[in-house]
């Protein structure tokens, strides 16, 4: 039995998130205005990059990651210590979804 880093036993099919890298932004106050220092420069931060997708092929120390709704793969080789089962999160944001609403 495969489980992520939560405890959650893994499946082929499953849809999971993993962090993918960092991303530099420009971070944000309140008011939605850019965060300045005591000299008057913009602040940036790094925030984690978060991909979701469904598991394609599943081995005892990694997994293959591709589209929810396709069969592209996208991600190879993530190791399962770094998965994190999204399925009931993905759903509750699918159903919010303009996509989902007019169907």
């Amino acid at each position: 039995m495969i489980k992520d880093k939560n405890g959650t036993e893994l499946k082929k099919g499953m849809i999971v998130s993993f962090q993918n890298g960092t991303k530099e932004g420009i971070k944000w106050d309140e008011n939605d205005q850019p965060m300045r220092d005591e000299n008057g420069k913009i602040v940036y931060e790094t925030k984690p990059v978060i991909n979701s997708g469904r598991i394609t092929r599943l081995t005892s120390k990694w997994a293959n990651i591709g589209d929810v709704w396709g069969g592209r793969v996208f991600a190879k080789q993530i190791p399962v210590t770094e998965l994190e089962d999204y399925t009931e999160a993905f759903y509750e944001n699918w159903r919010k979804s303009d996509q989902y609403r007019c169907m």
